[in-house]
């Protein structure tokens, strides 16, 4: 059932982008970036479909993720009842994950293990000095 849910975000998230592209084309919306955070701007018809897809995509994103919530709530006799499709998602060994969240040149790490946090401290410096030092240098 969440690969439908996937399915139907993915589409209305790339129907978003072509119907924002359409309309970046027709020179109805503007798109730029400050720092590192884009934006569009725009009027016309073609910039509040793409928003309503991304919101679409949005509400059957958190809808997708309360039904994955709620099936692994479920207590273990009636998991058992379930297709073999999602019986295999519950064996599988827990996934070791993590997340750079940077706000301006502050960078937040988190994640499930310390040996991912390091890593994620290394990417997160490598990613500061191209920003810093590399991008500057092919722009100019």
């Amino acid at each position: 059932m969440t690969f439908s849910y996937r399915l139907i975000e993915f589409i209305f998230f790339i129907a978003g982008i072509l119907i924002l592209g359409y309309g970046v084309i027709q020179q109805e919306i503007s798109v730029g970036i400050v720092v590192f955070f884009p934006f569009v701007i725009g009027s016309g018809p073609y910039i509040a479909i793409s928003i309503m897809m991304f919101f679409c995509a949005m509400i059957v994103l958190l809808h997708s993720f309360s039904e994955e919530i709620r099936t692994i709530q479920k207590p273990r006799s009636e998991r058992d009842t379930l297709s073999d499709e999602t019986k295999d998602s519950y064996d599988t060994p827990p996934m070791k994950t993590g997340g750079i969240i940077l706000i301006g040149p502050i960078p937040i790490v988190f994640g499930s293990t310390k040996k991912m946090v390091v890593s994620l401290l290394f990417l997160t410096l490598l990613l500061l000095v191209i920003i810093t030092f590399v991008i500057p240098l092919i722009v100019h």
